[in-house]
C-alpha cells in the first residue's frame, strides 16, 4: 500500500521488493487501496489471534506446576535428542558410607612405648629405639620398653596383677621424659607398675606369677576404658 502510494513508479518498485512477475505487479495495481487494506487487516488480525492464543497458553503453563514441569521435561527431552551424545564419565556405584570410628582415623606408623622404674611413661617413633639410652629423671630408668603401632592401646599391668590401657597415639614423646601414670590411671594405694604389653586384639600374650602359675589370654581381654583398669592376674599374698 505505501509503495502504490508514495512511489512514482510502482509497478517496477513492486517487481524489484518483491520479486514479482510483470503480470503480478499489475494484477496489484488494478486493486484498490481498499481492497489491499481489507487484505492487510485480515493478516494483522490472524496474527493478533495467534499471539493471544500463545500469551494463554503461556499463562496457563505459568499458573500450573505440573504443566511447567511437562513443558520442562519436553524441552529436554528434546534437547538430549537433539545434541546428546554418550556419557564421558561413568556413573560408579559405591558402597553405603559409614561413619569411621575414632581409632580407624589414626596413623598406624610404629612406635616404641618406654616405661621407667617409677612409672613414666612415654612414646618413641619406630622400633629401633634404644629405650636404656634415653634421659631419665635423677634416679630413675628404663623398667620396660614394647613396640607396637601408634593406632594400638598399650596394656600396662601393676604389682596387683590388675592392667590398664592406653592409646598409644595419646602419650607423650620420648623426646622429653614422659609423664606419670598415675596421672592417667586409678592405681591401689601401695602398687607399682611392672610391666608393658602391646600389640593386635587377638594377640595372645602369657601371664605368669613367680609362683609358676599362668595363662594364655588375648590382648583385647585385657583392655579396660575404666581408669581403674581390670583384674588381669590373681597374685598370690607376697607373690608378684
Amino acid at each position: 500500500i505505501a509503495i502504490i502510494r508514495n512511489e512514482d513508479q510502482p509497478k517496477q518498485e513492486l517487481i524489484r521488493r518483491f520479486d514479482l512477475s510483470d503480470a503480478q505487479a499489475e494484477a496489484i495495481l488494478e486493486l484498490k487501496l481498499r481492497q489491499l487494506a481489507k487484505l492487510e487487516e485480515i493478516k494483522i488480525r490472524g496474527e493478533q489471534d495467534d499471539l493471544e492464543k500463545e500469551r494463554d497458553e503461556l499463562e496457563k503453563i505459568l499458573g500450573s506446576n505440573a504443566r511447567l514441569k511437562t513443558l520442562v521435561k519436553k524441552e529436554l527431552k528434546g534437547v538430549v535428542a537433539e545434541y546428546g551424545d554418550a556419557r564421558r564419565s561413568p556413573l560408579v556405584n559405591r558402597s553405603e558410607a559409614r561413619a569411621f570410628a575414632e581409632k580407624e582415623l589414626i596413623s598406624t606408623d610404629p612406635v616404641t612405648v618406654v616405661l621407667s622404674e617409677k612409672g613414666w611413661i612415654r612414646a618413641a617413633k619406630g622400633h629401633e629405639v634404644d629405650a636404656a639410652a634415653l634421659s631419665y629423671k635423677s634416679g630413675d630408668g628404663l623398667l620396660a620398653a614394647v613396640p607396637g603401632r601408634s593406632n594400638q592401646n598399650v596394656i600396662v599391668l601393676d604389682s596387683t596383677g590388675r592392667a590398664y590401657s592406653l592409646a598409644a597415639h595419646t602419650l607423650p614423646s620420648a623426646r622429653g621424659q614422659g609423664e606419670p601414670l598415675t596421672g592417667r590411671v586409678n592405681a591401689p594405694s601401695g602398687a607399682t607398675f611392672t610391666g608393658l604389653i602391646m600389640g593386635e586384639g587377638k594377640g595372645q600374650v602369657l601371664l605368669a606369677t613367680d609362683a609358676g602359675y599362668g595363662f594364655v589370654a588375648e590382648i583385647a581381654e585385657l583392655e579396660s576404658k575404666n581408669k581403674a583398669g581390670k583384674a588381669a592376674v590373681t597374685i598370690p599374698k607376697g607373690g608378684r
